[in-house]
């Protein structure tokens, strides 16, 4: 057993190797990422804030600002990511991470929806997440009881199903029923309606229409909420690649850019519930997007302002975001990438019983990314382990312009791609 080399948690050496073996892949799992520092202290400190923001909800009457943080592919945004909901789980929130992609388009609040519930891990586990607040809530806690009184302003589906679940006269059958509809699944209104009717409360909750976007819009907050009545802080959710939006078309675009603004600062369908989000754009994206394509002044063009009025204010609140509210992260420098090398060293030693040389890693050089640098130090440190009188010499050339059409080099001929040579 050793330490956790970012905190202080314990960390099994099982651990340890299965970090080790992720960064060498170059697909470093959770686990591995979260075992080193984020070299983001700006970005850590706010991300502080925002947790004890959601800790005040809802008492505090007021949605809890996100952050969106900026920088270049490569510079460890998706890194950071994951370090901040470790940070957040271990202080028992809630975590999902969404990235957005042509499956999960921001635009589509019903699919990054479900992708949030999909993605959701409680307690370092991933899987049933929803089922799992649902056991662990207490019907008779004032928490409970915090939801109910919550819940009459949702939909009445949200309503009904909370009444049922745990009364005494609901079957085990609607009891996971409810659950499953808390967790994504439509709820079937006769079967609800009988249900009801059994506990005398068939007149209270008249369901009427609502659409998918609105009532996965209510039901990610009340997840929020349910987190909440099980005893934990709240959720929070990581957007990762938001700057995909500058792929889509104008509309498509106007209404990312709504979403955008919804998710980190105006939640109408629940503006007070303890739920929060991190984005993560490339640094370029006002430059690129919003001044090559003119999407400033989109929210204010024709058709879109008449036909989608709060649409257009949520789009303009999102633009903002981007011009005024993006945090940058820092270029890594000598001293945190020494840093991150003494804590994958340590890392190193732990996983295999050894005291690893000092690895030089690779030349200065400003184009090199941070995973440049770990999986270089990961591989010296294998050879030292393997042959103890390997001297490492790294070079580093250019590749040529055409250097797919050649078939070597677009192979990976270990003879001119950059990396230690035995």
């Amino acid at each position: 057993m050793t330490t956790n080399l970012a905190s202080t948690d314990p960390i099994d050496i099982t651990v340890a190797r299965r970090a080790v073996e992720a960064f060498r892949s170059g697909v470093p799992s959770t686990t591995a990422i979260t075992s080193l520092d984020s070299l983001q202290p700006d970005v850590d400190s706010r991300f502080s804030d925002l947790c004890s923001e959601l800790r005040q909800l809802p008492g505090s009457g007021r949605p809890a600002k996100g952050l969106l943080i900026g920088g270049g592919f490569g510079t460890g945004k998706t890194h950071l990511l994951a370090h901040l909901r470790a940070q957040a789980a271990r202080s028992g929130f809630v975590t999902s991470a969404v990235t957005i992609s042509k499956e999960v388009p921001l635009h589509d609040p019903v699919r990054v929806g479900k992708a949030v519930l999909a993605g959701a891990t409680l307690d370092g586990a991933p899987r049933d997440v929803v089922e799992r607040l649902a056991d662990q809530v207490d019907v008779r806690d004032a928490r409970w009881s915090d939801l109910t009184s919550h819940v009459r302003r949702l939909d009445s589906r949200f309503g009904a199903s909370v009444a049922l679940y745990g009364h005494p006269r609901t079957p085990d059958e609607i009891n996971e029923h409810v659950i499953r509809f808390w967790a994504g699944e439509p709820l079937h209104l006769p079967t609800i309606r009988r249900a009801l009717k059994r506990i005398d409360q068939a007149d209270n909750y008249p369901f009427e229409r609502v659409t998918d976007r609105d009532l996965w819009a209510q039901r990610i907050g009340f997840a929020a909420r349910l987190a909440r009545a099980a005893g934990h802080p709240g959720w929070v959710v990581t957007l990762d690649e938001a700057e995909l939006i500058g792929r889509y078309p104008t509309r498509q675009r106007l209404r990312s850019y709504a979403e955008l603004g919804r998710w980190l600062r105006r939640r109408p369908a629940d503006p007070t519930a303890p739920l929060a989000a991190v984005a993560a754009i490339t640094d370029d994206y006002q430059a690129a997007i919003l001044d090559h394509k003119g999407d400033h002044n989109l929210p204010s063009r024709l058709p879109y302002r008449l036909e989608e009025p709060n649409t257009a204010s949520a789009a303009a609140l999102g633009i903002k975001l981007i011009e005024r509210d993006l945090l940058p992260l820092r270029p890594a420098t000598t001293r945190s990438l020494n840093t991150i090398r003494a804590q994958l060293h340590a890392l190193h030693g732990a996983a295999y019983h050894w005291t690893p040389p000092l690895a030089p890693g690779l030349p200065p050089r400003s184009t090199n990314q941070l995973r440049h640098h770990i999986r270089a130090w990961i591989n010296q440190w294998d050879m030292y382990r393997h042959q103890p009188t390997f001297q490492p010499d790294t070079r580093l050339q250019p590749l040529p312009a055409n250097w797919d059409e050649d078939p070597a080099l677009a192979a990976g001929n270990p003879s001119v791609n950059s990396g230690p040579a035995g």
